[in-house]
């Protein structure tokens, strides 16, 4: 939430978002977390 600067339930979502990525790409993955490699790939942070 903190980097994101929103809400819990959005932070979700963009969670959820990046989990259904992916999944589409065939990684293996835990619902409700990302991995922080993915995330700085995909946000830059």
């Amino acid at each position: 939430m903190k980097l994101f600067n929103c809400s819990r339930s959005k932070a979700y979502q963009i969670i959820a978002e990046l989990n259904r990525e992916l999944e589409k790409k065939g990684f293996l993955f835990i619902r409700g977390r990302i991995s922080r490699r993915y995330f700085e790939e995909r946000y830059g942070a």
